[in-house]
């Protein structure tokens, strides 16, 4: 109530207001701009949607608690792909900004809403894992993937969809568009 209070206030008197929080939920419900601190320093300065769509590094992506993060090294590139490497495999991932050099070690950023059920036909950006859990909030189902003893991968789907209810120790293959993943150095 106090929330929906302080919008309308904000609205009708144009106001600027600071509201304190560390829910990523809360701020991102009510907020135009959300200012991104970490131990006194400025993570990321942006709209809910450019924080959300658009992490700085690996701070910011892990803050919303909705991507994965996998470690890699920049292999090669592909005109305007980069090419990665990692434990899983290798993946292309769409270059942004300047192409990090090759050898350096960076992070890909998947968020759980971007990857999907891969078909037999994609083989492009594919992992593989067993299903050890789900965690249901309304009709949103997400999906915790084992990749091997240590790395999980979540994805999510809707419950309108028709993806399949998976069992654990289901094996199952997941896949995303190289252009939905994002490159962090």
């Amino acid at each position: 109530k106090i929330l929906i209070d302080l919008r309308e206030i904000h609205s009708r008197l144009g106001l600027t207001l600071i509201h304190v929080t560390h829910d990523p939920e809360e701020a991102m419900a009510n907020a135009d701009k959300i200012l991104l601190m970490n131990r006194g320093t400025i993570e990321q300065l942006d709209t809910p949607m450019g924080i959300f769509n658009r992490p700085k590094n690996k701070f910011v992506a892990e803050f919303f608690q909705n991507s994965n993060l996998v470690e890699s090294v920049v292999e090669s590139y592909e005109g305007d792909w980069v090419i990665v490497a990692n434990q899983f495999g290798k993946f292309a991932v769409l270059a942004r900004a300047e192409k990090p050099r090759r050898g350096k070690e960076v992070c890909i950023v998947i968020r759980h809403d971007k990857a999907k059920l891969s078909t037999s036909e994609e083989t492009q950006n594919r992992l593989e894992g067993n299903v050890i859990g789900q965690e249901i909030v309304g009709a949103v189902i997400t999906y915790i993937v084992a990749l091997d003893d240590q790395k999980v991968f979540k994805f999510q789907t809707h419950m309108s969809l028709d993806t399949p209810n998976f069992q654990p120790n289901a094996r199952i293959s997941l896949t995303w568009n190289p252009e939905d993943a994002i490159l962090l150095p």
